[in-house]
């Protein structure tokens, strides 16, 4: 009897070991498929986020072309000036697209104040100045910071009273050297000694880089640019004026148009025009889970010549907003942040 207890005890244990061996097999194979699935899940929306942004990316390209093709068309016309009646100015409503969407938008670039006006002819550009730092006076910054933008963007030499060349950088940590070359893009004002990132955002709305010197276009620029133009004009004037000049479809023909109306003439008619040879595109497109906000500066030199893009930059975007249309009316020109 005892043996026989013997062998049930024993073939119950078996058992009960062969039960716990099993189930772990069970769990280790459990694990692994869901491990797997996962894997399979993970590689499958690789492809499809690879898939939109290859979409998006030709669309945009597309987009661009288009964009290219307005303004070409725009030149061909010969129109007297530009501004915002025209049909580059026109913003177009997010576009349906197979799987996705695209909206387009075309800004006058030469609608803001180019830092590298300053200096025209490796010489400092004194109407420029005087208009640069009415700007500054306006936005409640010292005009005394012209200075180091001179330095900056000239030849190198002696360092103005207020202004900073390469020794003065190689000084800060980590040290850099004076561009003593035009500014690339509106972020590099944070490297010029007297300039802050909160001057800078103060400047962004109003300033621009562009690689040659340029006049602010009187048809498309805001209220600010417009009135640092005069030796003294209330914002209030300006706002007038521009409202007036866009609220019917009746822009400034020339500049001597523009003294009459404001009853008074501008600093230097150097400084302003009615017609723009930069132009800012803008792009939005919505493809599955990519969203994506692309940018790219236009040259348009009229002539006959071509369009051709200088610049282009991108960000991938966690959504895209529901009021792209009017983000992209209201949105001002990016600074060039890539290729």
């Amino acid at each position: 009897m005892a043996r026989t207890r013997g062998k049930s005890g024993g073939l119950a244990e078996q058992r009960g070991l062969a039960l716990v061996t099993a189930l772990l097999v069970v769990a280790i194979v459990a694990a692994i498929a869901a491990y797997l699935s996962l894997n399979q899940d993970v590689w499958v929306r690789q492809v499809e986020n690879l898939s939109d942004r290859s979409q998006a990316d030709e669309v945009r390209a597309g987009a661009l072309a288009l964009a290219l093709k307005v303004l070409d068309q725009n030149a061909k016309q010969n129109n007297p000036t530009d501004n915002l009646t025209q049909q580059w100015a026109r913003a177009l409503p997010p576009m349906p697209v197979a799987n996705g969407s695209v909206a387009v938008r075309i800004y006058d670039a030469q609608a803001r104040f180019n830092l590298n006006s300053l200096m025209r002819g490796n010489m400092p550009s004194q109407p420029d100045i005087a208009v640069f730092q009415n700007l500054l006076r306006f936005l409640g910054i010292d005009p005394a910071v012209t200075d180091a933008l001179l330095d900056w963007i000239g030849p190198p030499g002696q360092a103005r009273p207020d202004g900073a060349e390469s020794d003065y950088y190689l000084t800060l940590s980590p040290p850099y050297r004076a561009a003593n070359q035009p500014f690339e893009s509106v972020e590099e004002l944070r490297l010029v000694r007297g300039f802050t990132a909160k001057t800078v955002e103060l400047l962004r709305p109003y300033v621009v880089a562009l690689p040659l010197p340029t006049a602010v276009n009187i048809n498309t620029a805001g209220a600010t640019d417009l009135s640092a133009l005069f030796l003294s004009m209330p914002q209030q004037t300006a706002r007038s004026l521009v409202q007036q000049r866009d609220s019917t479809p009746d822009p400034f023909s020339s500049v001597a148009d523009l003294q009459a109306r404001a009853a008074q003439p501008p600093m230097n008619p150097q400084t302003c025009d009615v017609k723009t040879s930069y132009f800012v595109v803008d792009i939005q497109t919505s493809f599955g889970r990519i969203f994506t906000d692309s940018r790219a500066l236009v040259s348009s030199p009229g002539g006959g010549q071509p369009s051709t893009v200088l610049w282009q930059s991108g960000v991938l975007r966690a959504s895209l907003p529901a009021n792209a249309a009017a983000t992209l009316q209201s949105q001002p020109p990016l600074d060039q942040s890539g290729t």
